[in-house]
């Protein structure tokens, strides 16, 4: 049986996603902990991403479909929005980890936090 110290502690996802091989960190309490769920690897798997993308990933959780886009997408920008803190902090972490530069995640309810003049060539939620 798990401890709770057992259940505070990062999981880890290893993925090939959008054909990029990803690492995840997650935790309980956002969805998908243990791996990535099948709608998200069918969703990725017939996306068109442009190299130059200006994404927007609302719902992005810990961000396997933004860091998705964003690995394809070195001359673009994701901008990935989640209304949960803990998914805003593990999305930023996960850019980190896969070295995404061109990826950031916002706190926001729906778009809130999202700039009203800013154009996005897709928009994509889960």
């Amino acid at each position: 049986m798990a401890t709770i110290e057992d259940l505070k502690q990062d999981l880890h996802i290893q993925a090939n996603l959008a054909g990029k091989d990803l690492k995840f960190a997650t935790t309980w309490g956002i969805f998908s902990p243990r791996e990535i769920d099948s709608g998200t690897e069918l969703f990725l798997k017939y996306l068109d991403i442009k190299e130059d993308e200006v994404a927007l990933d609302i719902g992005c959780g810990y961000g396997p479909i933004g860091l998705a886009i964003a690995a394809n997408a070195p001359k673009g920008q994701v901008h990935m929005v989640d209304k949960d803190f803990v998914a805003v902090d593990y999305s930023n972490k996960n850019a980190q980890l896969n070295n995404l530069t061109n990826a950031k995640a916002y706190l926001s309810n729906g778009l809130s936090a999202v700039p009203k003049d800013m154009q996005f060539t897709t928009v994509v939620s889960n």
